[in-house]
């Protein structure tokens, strides 16, 4: 979303998820500006509770997804691919074990597919390529 649209809500506060890059500075100007955790669930929803004035609908959540998590772990594992950033041009970013979102997904008992020539955890692979390489039973994009 252009910073001027942004601007002409008003905002009384502009929570930031992921880089905002050359943005940064000019969304600062519009109005108070939080950059949440990217990738550390706790982290941002803490913060989001303190933010409002809730942390106890926070500590709440968080206990929810414990729970959830816990039941995720005690589950017969499923194996899964990790298919991010389909471009349109028939090719995908493959993400492997290493990768963040992976490590993740292990948490909940997912066996996340590994491919021979992926390097620092991710590949780029043509749709085709990655459904005939793998044998998952889901496949997250």
């Amino acid at each position: 979303m252009p910073v001027e649209a942004v601007a002409a809500l008003a905002p009384d506060l502009i929570l930031a998820n992921g880089n905002l890059g050359d943005y940064w500075e000019p969304a600062r100007a519009v109005g108070p500006l939080v950059q949440l955790p990217e990738t550390d669930l706790r982290a941002t929803v803490t913060l989001l509770g303190e933010i409002f004035g809730a942390p106890d609908v926070a500590r709440r959540v968080l206990a929810e997804v414990d729970a959830q998590i816990a039941a995720a772990r005690r589950a017969t594992p499923v194996t899964a691919a990790v298919l991010l950033d389909y471009a349109g041009d028939g090719a995908v970013n493959f993400r492997v074990p290493g990768a963040e979102l992976p490590n993740f997904l292990a948490e909940l008992n997912v066996v996340v597919a590994d491919s021979p020539t992926a390097q620092d955890g991710y590949e780029d692979v043509s749709l085709e390529l990655a459904s005939a390489r793998l044998d998952v039973d889901f496949v997250v994009i």
